[in-house]
Parts: C-alpha cells; structure tokens; sequence
C-alpha cells in the first residue's frame, strides 16, 4: 500500500489493482476496473444531477443569474445548470492535480456537512412543534459528534494541506460577493 498510486508515486498501480492482482490474477485487474467504472459512472450521474440543483434552487430564489433557474420542457432537468456546471468542473481539471482537487472538495464540502449537522439544532429551537417525519438517533449526541468529526477533518486539513485548504476557503469565499449583489438587486426590485 506504501508504494500504490499517489502523488508520490504517479505510475504505480492503485491499492485495488495491486489486490485484485494477487487474489484473481490478471483477468481480475480487467474485472475489478470495469466495476469500479460503473460505479464511477453511477456515482458520478447522481453527482451530477444533485449538484446542478443548488444554482437552479439559488437562481429560482433570486439569489444567482437567473438563467440558471430554469428547466428543460421536456426532460424537468435544469440543462443550463448543468452546462455551466461542466464549464466550471473543466476549469478546474486544468487547475491542478486530481489529488489537489479532491483536497480543497473535500476540504470545502467538510465544512458544509458540519453546517447543516448544526442546523439541526438550531432548526429544532426555531420550530419546536414541527412535524418531524425522522428523527435523528441519539440526538443531540450523534449531531454533536458528527459536528466534531467534520471540524477535526476540516483542522487536519487545513494543517496538512494548507495550499489547497486555503484555496477551498477562496472558492467559498469568493461566493459572498455574489450573494451580497443578488440579495441587494432583489431587495431593490422589491421596492420598485
């Protein structure tokens, strides 16, 4: 595992390579990989699909451009969303390495999962009586925990990888300016 793929060792087959030569011979490598494609695939689609969602929610609210909010006549899907999206995503394969990307995604996406775990609680203050079909086990307990996890993974980062933490915090940063214009033009469309 020492010596699997990494950024370290860029030609050197990954740990799943490497396993599935030993226990199923050559033929299982071809095996192995096709299984993780698909799944790749799969996971990817869903991604995809999920992530276009949040500028169509935001422009739907007038909160981005608003050609974002829109869907497709025929397929529901928000089509501009996703092109832009696409455009977005080759940006940043040509910005660095797949390590250095999945560092400040990672990184980025940490700090958002905590978010919401906390919304949890401050949504249960704010509505107490709300009907709530699923209840959390072990609140406030695994909320708590799981808050810790994420600050611990998100600390960790940024001290192991600063480089890419910071530039994690500057694409999330670089979304405020953003929100301050969008909110200030709906408040201004409001009064007129």
């Amino acid at each position: 595992m020492a010596n699997a793929n990494s950024t370290n060792f860029r030609l050197a087959p990954p740990v799943a390579t490497k396993a599935a030569a030993t226990f199923l011979g050559p033929l299982g490598t071809q095996v192995v990989g096709v299984i993780f494609l698909v799944s790749a695939l799969g996971a990817l689609n869903g991604t995809i699909l999920q992530h276009a969602r949040v500028p169509y929610a935001m422009a739907r609210d007038g909160l981005f451009f608003r050609s974002l909010g829109s869907l497709s006549e025929s397929t529901r899907v928000p089509v501009v969303a996703i092109v832009v999206q696409a455009a977005w995503a080759s940006i940043l394969s040509m910005s660095g390495t797949y390590d250095q990307l999945t560092d400040c995604v990672v990184f980025a996406t940490w700090i958002f999962f905590a978010l919401v775990a906390s919304s949890l609680f401050v949504l249960r203050r704010k509505m107490p009586h709300a009907p709530r079909p699923f209840r959390v086990p072990a609140y406030p307990l695994l909320p708590i925990l799981f808050i810790l996890v994420s600050a611990w993974l998100v600390l960790t980062t940024l001290y192991t990888r600063p480089v890419e933490s910071m530039v994690g915090l500057l694409l999330i940063a670089s979304g405020f300016p953003l929100y301050f214009f969008f909110r200030a033009r709906n408040r201004g469309n409001e009064r007129s």
